[in-house]
């Protein structure tokens, strides 16, 4: 059986991380894709990614990604979430994923939420090679993006050359999940953090799309 570890619980500074880049989610927010050494994480004693059931991506184009109420959940080093797995596409040259997680169409910004995406990508041997953390996360608005729904979005760059990387999961943390208590006023720093929890918040479910496409090609995504 094959150790996985995908991810670990945030850390207070991680959320605290969090609820400054949420807090500004009127504003155009471009965070340079960071991903980690999956050296860093402790192994997981009963995982076994071979056991997932891996839907194949193709070379180019976009695949739409429901995690819902139906989808199989998996107990991650980081807490349970619901999860889609992924084969990677056969190719010659180096390419990108973007991952792109809907926010929720609501009446007023107090009810909207949003499934905030990891991605784990693992080898051909069912190995985690590395995975992406919330730093990775930028925000698509429709005035600026080619999206046509506001959406958090996440790119990896894949070398076919390099690390032999074959599979990619998408889940949450679900310490996120927790219901956020309301921090206390007192300056215009904390007002943010107020201004986060106020205007959006982490579901265990949600709409996403996978888009590959050439390296050096522009993103694109679209809700439609």
């Amino acid at each position: 059986m094959k150790h996985l570890n995908l991810g670990q619980k945030p850390s207070g500074s991680s959320l605290s991380a969090l609820r400054v880049l949420i807090s500004l989610l009127m504003s155009v927010l471009l965070l340079g894709v960071h991903v980690t050494d999956a050296t860093a994480f402790e192994q997981a004693s009963t995982a076994d990614p071979t056991l997932f059931h891996y839907q194949d991506l193709p070379l180019t184009g976009t695949v739409d990604v429901v995690i819902s109420q139906k989808t199989p959940s998996f107990e991650f080093h980081s807490g349970p979430s619901r999860y889609q797995a992924f084969r990677l596409p056969a190719a010659a040259d180096r390419y990108l994923v973007d991952v792109v997680s809907f926010i929720e169409e609501t009446s007023t910004p107090e009810r909207s939420r949003v499934f905030y995406p990891i991605v784990a990508l693992l080898t051909d041997d069912f190995l985690v090679s590395r995975t992406t953390d919330f730093s990775a996360l930028r925000m698509d608005l429709p005035v600026f993006e080619y999206t046509t729904q506001p959406a958090y979005r996440l790119t990896v760059g894949i070398d076919p050359a390099g690390a032999h990387e074959q599979y990619l999961i998408v889940f949450t943390a679900s310490a996120l999940l927790a219901k956020p208590s309301m921090p206390q006023i007192s300056d215009p720093n904390n007002a943010a953090d107020s201004l986060h929890e106020t205007l959006l918040g982490a579901s265990a479910v949600g709409h996403l799309q996978i888009v590959l496409r050439p390296f050096d090609a522009p993103s694109k995504a679209s809700s439609d």
